[in-house]
């Protein structure tokens, strides 16, 4: 556990001395000091090649990387790397030293001796010698434990145990363990990127076990292992190890990080070598094996059949208390509840999207988001995307969505109270209650899943789709619960695209309730007999004519199953095929009377009906100017803030700063440390996302943060995802609920939140010039649909646009999205923003003319505010429009002030 955190980047080059400036010289990124618990660091997000390092900038391109050499305290080699990154404007060469599996002792100071890095032109730097401190131990912090208790309760509930065979879990109270594998000192509580958490403290794997059970692990393989590594221990040791204990726990790990896709390599998707001959000997060796995936998202576990292991916990990335929640499973004073949020497949090829899902030839050839190549992405799997894939085509998978075990048994009787057949999307046409009751020996929660079979009609529909879910209280043993599923016309209706409409197709739809998808069975069948159109809309977003885009139907499997012919770098300079925008004029705009006197912020916050004639004043200049984020905290000095609102001396305008922060504060000051939110989702409980939402609403006040730019909802298209474990669910209606529920509790605990990223944002590779191309129904029924459902739970105050395109046309630029469905069809009132550095490739003339509201990261200059004031001179913006922006924004900071 660590007490603080590494300061801001330094100068990045600072006085060279005198007569090496020919000389390749390493400068340190940060101040001297080292977090042991930071597994990834910060820089992992600029380049997976720094995992674990503590990274100097080199004034020299690196040419000759074979004679380096790294030795630690006098007597240890340590590995060097090199990249380069993308800092800004500006690409870098890093070099990477990679001592996190070496500094084993907290606040202790360390030194490197370093030589050997040759540049481009030959010449070889100068041996160094550099001092590195280890951060302080930390301990727990009294006057946030109540709030840090929270992170452990969803910890708790995210983790799935995936596999229990002969109950060899609970290990049970003084239970001997033989420890293997890199993920004990490499287990990660968070993801790298805008997700990345700053906690007060960590507890990892070994803290958790060591501090908070009665578990006893083998001293000698902890030591082994505490260096990270796989490898298989000498005979004698293993020899020794089995006469100790009969149970081994295997833990593997994998890191992810916004910026970069992950790769079905070894090493991502799949298993090591070593991690292979591990698991494989070990299972061989003794008699019970657990094995902990520490993980963002689903990986390759074949080897559980394999090999024999007897139970599998997925951890998840589970925050702060990660740790002590494991080792509480473990132990079994506390029973896992979670269940999948994804389904996870026995590869990466056999699902639907990889074939549209881009992957380069090799690790050594990964693509960053920054990279200047234009990537059209289609997709051909349309619907069929997760468990409305596998389950549809009788594919087998290794886990199904929804499944989880439990320590103790339930039994669950349903009943359909009531059904309606809708007649608009609010219509409540059915109440399923559950009562569950626990039938085994120790207490548990359950969650109970309700399924629709959807009759096929005109629209081809896959065989399930989940249309709601509860979880109970924890039960004792004997004791019950009455639960009440409420179904709601949006979640049986289809989109018709021919008619741009939502229907209920004629026909027998059968209701299906269990504690997984793959568990659950029939309760009721109910008849709607004729068609029933819920809502009439419109065409948007349509896909472009110069794709042949066919998608995936049962009718036709073979013919019809994804090729991957038109996903590949385009080789333009742009996104193709171009689709010309056109935009139009605000259909609501603001009335503002003139005012004799100059209307300050001030008399508005005493009268909110003055807020018009406030916005009303403005010129050309000063609406583009609030428009452009002023600056963000990312300098040395700085608390790392993302952006802030442009203050108007003249208006006497307030401080509105945003930070990230799906799972905390995203800053540098140490703060709270949810579990990754596909983990939060794991736990299947709208009381928990909520608790999460307005925890983390309270630490934004306690730093002084107007608004999280959280949730991230986007849908779990591809496991490789770089964001994955940002992201939710690969179910609309669960990442909806569950995303919309964190939106909820930041609210109303007083912090603006921002669901993110408009809209389709499901790959890294390249994401500033990637295009996703799918046809309308796909584009409603799933990824709007997650956005639609979050809505019904709470409607945010803010919206982000994505960095790609869809269809054509950058998504913060496309009037149809934010005008035509999120504004006129979802009843959006906020405001809007882009993410940051989308103008890198987006035109923000064409941004503010769409509807987005707020240009970030801008700055204090004018560059951006003068695009925006001669786009409203030459009538490309509608200054009406821009007016309706800022008031919606001014409108939200005045709700919040």
């Amino acid at each position: 556990m660590v007490r603080r955190k590494e300061t801001g980047n330094m100068n990045m080059f600072g006085d060279i001395p005198h007569g090496k400036e020919d000389l390749p010289i390493l400068i340190p990124m940060k101040a001297p000091e080292y977090n042991i618990d930071d597994v990834d660091g910060a820089e992992y997000m600029l380049n997976h090649k720094l995992e674990g390092c503590y990274c100097f900038f080199c004034t020299k391109k690196i040419g000759n990387m074979e004679q380096a050499r790294v030795v630690l305290e006098g007597d240890q080699e340590v590995e060097i790397v090199s990249g380069v990154c993308q800092l800004g404007p500006h690409r870098e060469t890093i070099v990477g030293v990679r001592v996190q599996p070496y500094l084993a002792e907290y606040d202790k100071e360390y030194v490197l001796h370093i030589e050997g890095i040759e540049d481009v032109d030959g010449n070889v730097m100068e041996p160094m010698e550099f001092k590195l401190h280890s951060l302080p131990a930390a301990q727990i912090d009294p006057a946030h434990q109540e709030r840090d208790e929270v992170t452990l309760e969803v910890a708790r509930e995210g983790i799935v145990l995936l596999k229990n065979e002969g109950n060899v879990l609970p290990l049970g109270k003084a239970a001997k363990i033989n420890v293997f594998g890199s993920g004990f000192a490499k287990f990660r509580v968070g993801c790298s990127g805008a997700g990345r958490i700053n906690p007060r403290y960590m507890i990892r794997l070994f803290d958790g076990i060591e501090n908070y059970s009665s578990i006893q692990m083998n001293e000698e393989l902890k030591t082994i292992y505490r260096t990270a590594t796989d490898n298989i221990p000498e005979e004698a040791v293993l020899t020794r190890a089995k006469e100790w204990s009969e149970t081994a726990v295997i833990a593997i790990t994998r890191g992810t990080s916004e910026n970069f896709d992950n790769l079905a390599v070894k090493g991502e998707f799949y298993l090591t070598d070593e991690e292979e001959n591990l698991i494989r000997q070990v299972s061989e060796t003794f008699e019970n094996t657990v094995l902990l995936i520490n993980s963002g998202y689903p990986m390759d576990v074949r080897c559980v059949e394999k090999y024999g292991i007897k139970a599998v916990l997925w951890t998840g990335l589970c925050g702060m208390n990660g740790g002590r929640a494991v080792a509480e499973i473990l132990e079994g004073t506390v029973n896992p509840s979670g269940k999948l949020p994804d389904t996870w497949s026995f590869t990466w090829e056999e699902i639907p999207s990889s074939a549209n899902f881009y992957q380069p030839e090799s690790v050594e050839t990964r693509i960053n988001g920054g990279c200047e190549k234009y990537i059209n992405t289609v997709y051909e799997e349309g619907l069929y995307v997760g468990y409305r894939y596998f389950d549809t085509f009788s594919k087998p998978v290794a886990y199904g969505f929804g499944h989880g075990l439990s320590y103790t048994t339930f039994a669950c009787e349903y009943k359909l109270s009531k059904w309606e057949t809708p007649e608009t999307l609010d219509t409540i046409a059915a109440e399923v209650e559950a009562i569950v009751t626990n039938t085994g020996a120790c207490a548990g929660k359950e969650v109970i899943q309700l399924y629709a079979k959807i009759p096929d009609g005109k629209l081809e529909q896959p065989s399930h789709r989940l249309i709601g879910f509860a979880k109970t209280k924890s039960l004792a043993p004997g004791e019950s619960q009455k639960l009440i599923i409420t179904v709601k016309g949006r979640e049986l209706a289809s989109f018709d695209a021919e008619r741009a409409a939502w229907i209920c197709e004629a026909g027998t739809y059968e209701l299906e309730a269990g504690n997984s998808l793959e568990q659950s069975s029939s309760i009721a069948k109910v008849e709607i007999k004729e068609e029933k159109l819920l809502k009439q809309s419109k065409h948007y977003m349509p896909t472009p004519k110069e794709i042949p885009l066919v998608t995936l139907s049962k009718e036709a499997e073979q013919e019809t199953y994804p090729k991957g012919r038109y996903t590949k770098m385009t080789g333009e300079d742009h996104i193709t095929p171009v689709v010309e925008k056109v935009y139009g004029k605000e259909k609501n705009p603001i009335h503002p009377e003139k005012s004799e006197r100059l209307i300050q912020w001030k008399k508005v916050v005493e009268n909110p009906k003055l807020l018009e004639d406030f916005i009303g004043q403005f010129t050309d200049y000063e609406l583009a100017r609030i428009s452009v984020c002023a600056k963000n905290g990312w300098g040395m000095e700085a608390k790392g803030e993302a952006g802030m609102l442009y203050v108007s001396e003249k208006y006497n305008t307030p401080e509105f700063v945003v930070a990230d922060g799906n799972n905390g504060v995203n800053l540098r000051i140490e703060n709270i440390g949810f579990p990754t939110s596909v983990t939060v989702c794991a736990t299947f409980n709208e009381e928990l996302a909520y608790k999460a939402g307005a925890t983390i609403a309270e630490e934004a006040k306690e730093h002084e943060i107007n608004e999280i730019l959280a949730p991230a909802i986007n849908l779990h298209r591809n496991p490789l995802c770089g964001r994955a474990a940002e992201y939710f669910s690969e179910d609309p209606l669960l990442a909806g609920r569950m995303g919309g529920q964190q939106s909820r509790g930041l609210e109303e605990h007083g912090v603006v939140s921002c669901m993110k990223h408009l809209l389709a944002n499901n790959c890294e590779s390249s994401r500033l010039r990637n295009n996703s191309i799918m046809d309308e129904r796909t584009l409603r029924e799933l990824y709007l649909k997650t956005f639609e459902e979050a809505f019904q739970v709470q409607i945010p105050s803010t919206v982000m646009t994505a960095y790609n395109a869809v269809n054509s046309v950058y998504c913060a630029e496309s009037e149809d999205m934010l005008q035509g469905i999120f504004v006129e069809e979802l009843g959006f009132d906020g405001f809007v923003m882009t993410d940051w550095t989308s103008s890198d490739t987006c035109d923000i003339v064409n941004a503010m003319a769409a509807g987005n509201g707020w240009i970030t990261p801008g700055g204090m200059d004018d560059t951006q505010t003068m695009q925006l004031v001669e786009g409203i001179q030459n009538g490309r913006i509608d200054r009406k429009r821009l007016e309706k922006s800022v008031y919606r924004m001014m409108k939200v900071i005045l709700k919040f002030y």
